[in-house]
Formats: structure tokens, sequence, C-alpha cells
């Protein structure tokens, strides 16, 4: 398995979207969580499995359920980095200033 980290803006993003969720049913909430864990496991037993999307950023789509929403991630010598969990009618590359600072902090 590979190692796994997490931009702190993306563990916010992660944190709002299942509060959000929490908001209208409890159910729900577990359920958008349980999708994230499935493709993150999915990324670290294989990170090159998602499709390039922009540079070296891969783009897993929380499928079939919270389709909406997608993990950004790039591959690092050291592992994976999730750069973003990314909402498809949102600006869609709000993200792109969190690839630098990833090559020296995480």
């Amino acid at each position: 398995m590979t190692r796994i980290d997490i931009h702190p803006a993306a563990q916010g993003e992660l944190e709002e979207a299942f509060d959000y969720y929490l908001t209208i049913d409890a159910d729900l909430a577990r359920s958008f969580d349980e999708h994230y864990q499935q493709h993150r496991r999915r990324i670290g037993e294989n990170p090159l499995l998602y499709q390039l999307r922009h540079d070296d950023v891969r783009r897993a789509i929380l499928t079939p359920r919270f389709g909406e929403y997608g993990i950004a991630y790039t591959v690092r010598e050291t592992g994976v980095v999730i750069l973003a969990i990314v909402h498809a009618k949102r600006r869609p590359y709000y993200w792109r200033d969190r690839l630098n600072s990833t090559k020296t902090r995480l």
C-alpha cells in the first residue's frame, strides 16, 4: 500500500462535504465517507489507476453515488498527495497552487 498524505486544505474540504451531507442525513454522510475511503484505498493500492487530468494530477470521481465529488491527487516519489476534494460544479482548478507547496511540505 502506497503512503497517502492529504493537504490540510483538502482535509478541510473533505470535512466540509461530510458535514454538508450530515445536515441532510447521517446515513448519507456515512455513505459519502465510505465512498471516499473506498477510492482512497484504490489510490493507495494502485496510484496510477486514474487518468491524468492536469499536468501530473489525477482525479478519482466518487462514483456512483457522489459523482459530483472527486479526489484530485498527485503521485510523488514518497507516495501520493491528495490535493483537493473537488466538486464538479465549482471552480475546477482552484487548488493548482497546492501542487508547488506539496513538493516541499508533504
